[in-house]
């Protein structure tokens, strides 16, 4: 009888309120996820979407029941224009980490360039003073696992900057697809590199932002999608020149994409 009223309370609650936290998390252990824009055909249902939605209010629900910190040698920022606070932001209030830096409050026109200016501008400026900088999207990412693991879990890769992981090839690329399932062939489901998110040690950051920013002022075609500058675009040039000092976390040790092949590690 007990079990049965157990499975009936359980039933109830996943009706009315949706499944619990451990439920809609995903498999393995990344830090960070990310549950991008996309269409059906790129991983993300209606039923992503709605599961990291609840992924989110169970997370904020909670707050103060998980105190994290970022480790002492990693500045973490996210870009934010809006006058509210994004997903990120009250993710990290939820969960006891105050060490946030929220760039861009005042850009008053947002462009895929400003992402990439801002975090230039700010370790130009020598405001970052950690040897590392940990920059994600604002409002697609949640961060579910301790990041105390953070900078073991980078290492590991022997790189200079670790991304974010995707299957999807975009902006869509032949050479970059190709290069990126084979380099990465072990792990087909998380081997495109996504710039929802990335690690790095900071100076190295620099030089690659720089040229970055360099050739968006030059209008050059590496990192330019339909006309309009694109830093995935870019992020993937990068990679591919310079790998394997640029790499993606196939591993999903630190980041991993929310979407229908959540629950896959390889």
């Amino acid at each position: 009888m007990g079990g049965r009223w157990k499975r009936a309370f359980r039933s109830l609650h996943s009706a009315l309120w949706g499944p619990p936290l451990a439920e809609l998390l995903p498999s393995g252990d990344a830090i960070f996820l990310h549950r991008p824009h996309g269409l059906p055909c790129h991983g993300i249902t209606r039923e992503v979407v709605r599961d990291f939605d609840r992924l989110s209010r169970l997370l904020l629900a909670n707050h103060g029941t998980r105190r994290y910190s970022v480790p002492a040698d990693v500045t973490l920022v996210t870009y934010n224009t809006r006058p509210y606070k994004s997903r990120l932001e009250r993710c990290c209030e939820a969960q006891g980490i105050d060490e946030l830096i929220v760039l861009g409050k005042e850009v008053t026109q947002w462009s895929w360039s400003v992402k990439v200016r801002l975090v230039l501008d700010y370790l130009e400026a020598g405001h970052c003073r950690t040897r590392y900088l940990l920059a994600t999207d604002a409002d697609d990412v949640l961060i579910v696992n301790d990041p105390a693991a953070l900078l073991d879990r980078f290492r590991s890769y022997s790189c200079d900057v670790l991304f974010c992981n995707t299957f999807v090839d975009w902006p869509p690329n032949n050479l970059y697809r190709d290069f990126e399932t084979l380099k990465y062939y072990k792990h087909p489901l998380h081997c495109h590199l996504s710039a929802g998110g990335y690690v790095g040690d900071r100076e190295a950051l620099v030089s690659y932002l720089r040229m970055l920013i360099e050739a968006y002022e030059k209008r050059e075609d590496w990192v330019l999608f339909n006309g309009a500058f694109d830093d995935q675009l870019g992020w993937r040039t990068l990679h591919y020149k310079y790998y394997p000092k640029l790499q993606v976390d196939t591993e999903c040790r630190v980041f991993k994409r929310f979407d229908i092949f959540k629950d896959c590690l390889d």
